[in-house]
């Protein structure tokens, strides 16, 4: 059996607890970015999000590293892989790792099916 829905793997970069000062900066470097807030106890934490191909991921934690750095409280490299399957294992590729060490940005890999 086969299926027309192809797996899709998206690269986010996530910045928590932008500084104020360092918002307008981001706005202009990042044109697409979205965000929210993180449920919870009040004061509630901000972030951005900047989705990425797998060849800007680098720049984009560089960027961040060396514009804003100390501006924000914590930067993490987020994958998430959309599909109808299920996965056993996923292989991270080895420029993702490679940022995610070199920039101190912790790495997420989240698997998400749609509701059938």
């Amino acid at each position: 059996m086969s299926s027309s829905f192809a797996d899709v793997v998206s690269y986010m970069v996530v910045v928590r607890g932008l500084h104020d000062a360092a918002y307008k900066l981001f706005g202009e470097k990042f044109l697409h970015l979205r965000g929210g807030a993180t449920p919870g106890p009040s004061p509630r934490e901000i972030y951005r999000v900047v989705d990425c191909k797998l060849d800007d991921v680098s720049a984009s934690l560089r960027w961040i590293a060396e514009v804003i750095p100390g501006r924000y409280r914590a930067v993490e490299l987020a994958i998430s892989i959309h599909t109808l399957r299920n996965w056993a294992d996923f292989h991270v590729p080895p420029e993702i790792l490679q940022a995610a060490l070199q920039y101190g940005a912790t790495l997420r890999v989240a698997f998400m099916s749609p509701a059938i």
